[in-house]
């Protein structure tokens, strides 16, 4: 993977010093320990002008890509830095209203969103920031958004974001009423030479489609959960309220055909993590681990080198393509067709979707 340790351009020697590199201050104590006060650039743009304002927004510094994970090990690593992009920001007061920061690519592509609003946050899926009178600080992984998969469902695989290929991003920052704006340069790592700005990109291209795959997997997930969840309940007020048995059994057989599509785009049975090693992983976690191999950090449990894709990695993807065609058609027959004809059965019996007691059944209300 021709990786070769970064080397700072500075030394740092046995006595007690202080130096600048890479924007992070350094200082050293007879050397026995040494400290990093990361990204002192917010130091560097300090004016009158700034400190007078309500609201600003500082130019951050390049960041740089590196395919490691960010995971410290508790009380023995030092903790690190929340990402590795640092965007810096000042608000005078409190805010009471919402207060934004985009992130978009070189095409004005929404690359990341982060908002103050806890609600906002929740219904929009992006992230949360909070936001305190004075300096903040935002770190961003370097990652566009992820795939959106299912709540209920135990996932063995990288959820994460898709890598963001070198080049030049827009941050910007809406609060108090202003939005202010600033590039951000994202550099390739400097220890990867053999890495070409076409590798990203196709290491991106090929991550962000197999991200959208998963999506419409989990969508289609949602779709059977929902429809599972209200044909089960009709059947139980069916024979509850003495309808024909008939219906009753479409409603079983419908909620049958549902749950064989279900189980073949994800594993039920498992419960927990540790159940992903008992039973046989599915559609959904196939597609995870590819994605994880694609774009996912390299480390002990996921994830591939950086660059291109292998020539495995697309055929692969092909293969789970192939499988979810069919998977997708066996859906869209149940939805099309069998949903429908239920719908019409309950109809001809004059069944609504809240059902009343039939004649000579106890009323409700005595």
């Amino acid at each position: 993977r021709n990786w070769q340790p970064l080397q700072l351009d500075l030394p740092i020697t046995p006595v007690t010093g202080m130096r600048v590199a890479h924007d992070d201050l350094i200082l050293s104590t007879q050397g026995r320990s040494f400290w990093i006060l990361d990204d002192v650039t917010p130091l560097r743009q300090l004016d009158p002008a700034v400190a007078g304002s309500a609201v600003h927004l500082y130019a951050p510094r390049t960041a740089y890509r590196s395919n490691v994970s960010t995971g410290e090990a508790e009380g023995v690593s030092p903790a690190g830095l929340p990402g590795k992009a640092l965007i810096h920001y000042y608000v005078a007061d409190e805010p009471e209203e919402e207060v934004r920061i985009q992130i978009h690519d070189s095409a004005d592509r929404l690359v990341r969103a982060f908002t103050s609003d806890s609600a906002t946050a929740e219904e929009d899926r992006i992230g949360r920031m909070k936001v305190k009178a004075g300096m903040n600080r935002l770190g961003w992984d370097l990652t566009y958004a992820g795939p959106i998969t299912l709540k209920e469902a135990v996932i063995s695989g990288y959820e994460g974001g898709v890598k963001a290929p070198p080049g030049t991003y827009r941050v910007s920052l809406s609060a108090a009423g202003e939005t202010l704006e600033h590039s951000l340069e994202v550099a390739a790592d400097p220890r990867q030479p053999r890495v070409a700005q076409e590798d990203y990109e196709e290491q991106y291209r090929l991550a962000a489609a197999i991200r959208d795959t998963v999506t419409r997997v989990y969508d289609g997930l949602r779709q059977i959960r929902s429809l599972r969840e209200q044909v089960a309940s009709i059947g139980e007020r069916l024979v509850k309220e003495g309808y024909a048995a008939e219906l009753g059994e479409r409603a079983d057989t419908l909620g049958t055909r549902l749950g064989a599509v279900e189980d073949a785009l994800r594993q039920t049975k498992n419960e927990s993590d540790q159940d992903a090693l008992r039973f046989s992983p599915k559609l959904d976690t196939q597609y995870l681990n590819l994605y994880a191999y694609v774009t996912g950090e390299d480390n002990y449990s996921f994830g591939g080198p950086d660059g291109r894709p292998s020539a495995g990695a697309y055929e692969r993807f092909e293969d789970l393509n192939a499988e979810w065609a069919v998977l997708r058609q066996r859906l869209r027959a149940v939805l099309e067709t069998d949903v429908p004809a239920f719908n019409d059965a309950l109809l001809r019996n004059g069944v609504q979707a809240v059902i009343l007691p039939r004649a000579g059944s106890p009323p409700l209300v005595p």
